[in-house]
């Protein structure tokens, strides 16, 4: 059964639903990039919600769903206009009768580390 919030969501019918996510920036020191792909097979391991698809309004699990990759991006050589179109280009890939349903990208190279 869908939660409220996935009910009111399928209910309003919205015309770009693959949209409606929540994107969010976590500045950190430089990471261990093999240490950050192990935790989010991790994480994505641990959580069943990870792997739900939605057709018609009804939710399923898809046990065969692979973990996406990580997305790394250098935005030393970026202007502002092409580092957005990137971004904008990953938060707008998300499938919800497909996957995939959540994306972790790891943006590298800017001037103050």
């Amino acid at each position: 059964a869908l939660l409220p919030v996935q009910s009111w969501f399928f209910e309003n019918a919205f015309a770009a639903a693959q949209h409606w996510n929540q994107s969010f920036l976590v500045r950190t020191p430089a990471l261990d990039v093999e240490r950050l792909r192990a935790a989010l097979a991790q994480v994505v391991a641990q959580h069943d919600a990870f792997r739900l698809r939605f057709h018609g309004g009804m939710q399923h699990y898809d046990a065969a769903a692979p973990v996406e990759a990580l997305r790394m991006l250098d935005v030393g050589a970026l202007d502002e206009t092409r580092l957005q179109d990137v971004l904008t280009q990953w938060q707008s890939g998300f499938d919800l009768a497909e996957g995939p349903l959540y994306s972790l990208g790891y943006l590298h190279g800017y001037a103050d580390g």
